[in-house]
């Protein structure tokens, strides 16, 4: 977007230069350490990369050299670690599972194998986690693994369709993993799937393989990790294991990178994976943590690059890279130039951003529908720009599926102007509001100062949701749009309603 178009004082830029691979990916790690969310499966993506690289991670954040250790805060990975494994602490139900959300009543399988992975290396590397917390899980999985279970699975074929086979639950196959990583492996279970390797997809065979690997057992991990990692294109799902194709050959990856990090598909792989995501406009969360600690375990296996740079903006000298990561983040522009001398390669990233001085956000279906209504007590409809100072609005959410298929883990985000407030938002039936019928319960919700989050899934019938609004101050005030995004496939989405509030 050109510099005109933003508002006034509102246009920064800035580049970062390094000689690690992983600042080509600058952009998609900043979403992942910034994601507004946090569910279990959230909240460990965005610890996981602090936990092994958290220099790196503060040098994105803040855009200038890394801040120091001490203090807990947003920018202090450390500290962000810590408080993930405290938040996973809450999330454990009875059984040991984990709950997606706080007060869930009950477990998602996936998301517990996820913590139990980012838990074991948190005690590797010195963090506090308690014991009773990673038995519990292991006993949950050990459980759960004792079942030999069966999904159907949905792989791209030649015609651009997808064809189904039964494979076993890659739930099970990544509980195997996390379990013989933790040095508790259920030896019969990884027997019984070795015993049927056909049950498995391409992903789950190098996770069984290298699950052997880790206790000991080479000759079972060379009988069972494919020669190569083929063209079997797994179907992406908004839930369950979260599969994605980008997701499963960067988890493929980073099992390889743990167990056999010199094995010779690892750099074909990596240059696969990094093609991929290039490709994508939107990766969800599992894909940019996996994705994150491949590029990250790489970039400290292979930096032996002496290059360096001098840059030149405006024919005259504006920086110098030596070696050491460098953030140019005052008055970068146009015509910048950057000679390198050296050994190696040097990755740059840059970017601008600022307000739009126009307001305008397009209005977007896609396989999601979402809408907002202003009401007033009575239940008659109102218009957001002819409101009254102190006057009660009830804003109703609905959401449909425009293709009427199933879509899981939906964020609902609605703006809020600056001049409404929310005052309830759960409101109920009560005799001054008969008229709200159907109302919906989301399986979460949370509130910010200027918006209200639902997340829900979908299928063939539409879902409402009500809250009550109050118009505290006078004047006329930018909205922004009610959204519905599929968390974990970019996809489905929908953005409708921004406009003008007018408060009198």
């Amino acid at each position: 977007m050109p510099i005109n178009d933003f508002l006034q004082g509102t246009f920064s830029s800035s580049m970062l230069l390094s000689r690690s691979p992983m600042v080509a990916f600058t952009n998609t790690f900043q979403d992942l350490l910034n994601y507004p969310h946090g569910c279990l499966e959230q909240t460990v993506s965005t610890a996981f990369p602090q936990l092994y690289f958290s220099d790196f991670v503060k040098q994105i954040q803040t855009g200038k050299k890394p801040i120091t250790k001490g203090g807990e805060s947003d920018l202090n990975p450390n500290a962000n670690v810590q408080a993930a494994i405290n938040k996973i602490a809450t999330l454990q139900l009875a059984n040991g599972g984990l709950s997606m959300w706080q007060a869930g009543d009950g477990e998602n399988w996936w998301s517990t194998a996820y913590a139990l992975h980012f838990l074991v290396e948190s005690q590797k590397a010195d963090f506090e986690v308690s014991n009773t917390l990673v038995a519990n899980i292991i006993d949950y999985l050990t459980t759960k693994t004792n079942s030999q279970t069966t999904e159907t699975g949905y792989f791209r074929n030649t015609e651009g369709g997808f064809t189904n086979k039964t494979i076993a639950k890659r739930e099970a196959i990544y509980s195997l993993y996390t379990l013989a990583l933790a040095g508790k492996p259920n030896r019969p279970i990884m027997n019984y799937y070795k015993s049927n390797i056909d049950l498995l997809s391409q992903d789950e065979k190098y996770m069984l393989a290298c699950s052997f690997q880790l206790i000991g057992d080479g000759k079972s991990y060379k009988s069972i990790l494919p020669k190569t990692y083929g063209n079997e294109t797994a179907k992406s799902e908004a839930g369950g294991s979260f599969c994605s194709p980008i997701r499963n050959i960067a988890l493929s990856i980073n099992c390889m990178l743990e167990t056999d990090p010199n094995n010779l598909q690892i750099p074909a792989l990596a240059r696969q994976l990094s093609s991929a995501i290039k490709g994508q406009h939107y990766l969800n969360t599992q894909e940019q943590a996996f994705s994150f600690l491949v590029f990250g375990k790489l970039s400290k296996q292979a930096n032996n690059a002496t290059v360096t740079a001098t840059i030149v903006q405006n024919n005259k000298p504006f920086g110098a890279f030596t070696g050491v990561d460098l953030w140019l983040n005052k008055n970068v522009g146009n015509s910048l130039f950057i000679n390198t001398k050296g050994k190696g390669n040097l990755y740059y990233f840059g970017q601008s951003e600022g307000v739009s001085s126009t307001g305008k956000v397009a209005e977007i279906d896609n396989g999601l529908m979402v809408r907002k209504t202003f009401y007033n007590r009575n239940g008659q409809v109102v218009t957001p720009n002819n409101l009254l100072q102190n006057q009660l609005v009830i804003v109703k959410i609905t959401l449909t599926s425009t293709n009427g298929l199933g879509i899981e883990n939906i964020v609902i985000t609605d703006m809020l102007p600056a001049g409404l407030e929310i005052e309830n938002p759960r409101l109920t039936e009560d005799r001054e509001l008969s008229w709200i019928k159907g109302q919906s319960q989301a399986d979460h919700f949370d509130i910010r100062d200027d918006r209200i989050n639902y997340f829900t899934n979908i299928d063939n019938t539409p879902k409402s949701f009500y809250y009550m609004a109050r118009a505290v101050s006078k004047g006329k005030f930018n909205m922004g749009p009610v959204s519905a995004d599929a968390m974990y496939n970019g996809e489905f989405r929908s953005y409708s309603g921004s406009g003008i509030c007018e408060i009198k």
